[in-house]
Parts: structure tokens; C-alpha cells; sequence
């Protein structure tokens, strides 16, 4: 079940690609962070600002030395890089997430809803 998200998380979730990284949640990922440390762990969360949960962590800084964590909250804004695992299309995981935010609305450039072309008429 999705989360409940605020009107300003959903279109967000709906207008970048948080919705891409929403498809790593439970599955282990690296997350580069802007100050040249890295963090890679199971994704336990995104919210729809992009802030990143993790836990079984391990954390390299900028120097190198590695630190083994529970859990670590990453902030949006310190986010560069998410690598996103080689067995997940990208494009069927970020519709999946845009039907589960709103199961009722047809994704955009879809076939389904709107009006019907009227049949074409042959000229005698």
C-alpha cells in the first residue's frame, strides 16, 4: 500500500523522478551523496521530496574510511546519484508507481479515457 502523501509530495512524486527511485524501495542501492561520500544499504523509504531512508549501511566518506550503520536519513538537497540496479526497467517501474499514486487515472499518453475518434468516413 502506498504511503499518504501531501498534495505537494504527490506532484512532486508525479513531476520529477521520485516516482524511479520509489521502485528501489527494499532492494540495495548505492546513493552518492554531494560531498563525495557514499552510502549503500537497503532503501527502506522515499518520501516524496526525494529524502531517502536506508538501513544496513555502508557509509564511505571522502576519504575513504568505511563505517558500517543501522539506519542513515539522507536529505534530498545531498543527493547527486542514485544507481538504480541493472534489473529494473526504468520505465515500467515509474508507471507502476504513477498507477499506485492514482489507480483511477489513466497515465498520460495512454490510450485509455478520452475522447473517441469518430470512425473514418470513405468518400464515394
Amino acid at each position: 500500500m502506498a504511503p499518504t502523501l501531501s498534495m505537494r509530495e504527490k506532484y512532486k512524486s508525479k513531476h520529477t523522478m521520485v516516482c524511479l527511485l520509489r521502485a528501489v524501495v527494499g532492494r540495495i542501492t548505492t546513493v552518492e551523496l554531494r560531498n563525495e561520500c557514499s552510502a549503500t544499504g537497503y532503501v527502506v523509504d522515499v518520501d516524496g521530496f526525494m529524502n531517502v531512508t536506508m538501513s544496513k549501511v555502508l557509509f564511505v566518506n571522502m576519504d575513504g574510511e568505511k563505517t558500517h550503520m543501522d539506519s542513515i536519513f539522507i536529505q534530498a538537497s545531498l543527493v547527486r546519484y542514485v544507481q538504480i540496479p541493472d534489473d529494473i526497467n526504468m520505465v515500467k517501474a515509474m508507471k507502476k508507481e504513477l498507477m499506485m499514486m492514482n489507480p483511477r487515472r489513466p497515465l498520460p499518453g495512454s490510450m485509455a479515457g478520452g475522447r473517441k475518434k469518430p470512425p473514418l468516413k470513405l468518400c464515394d
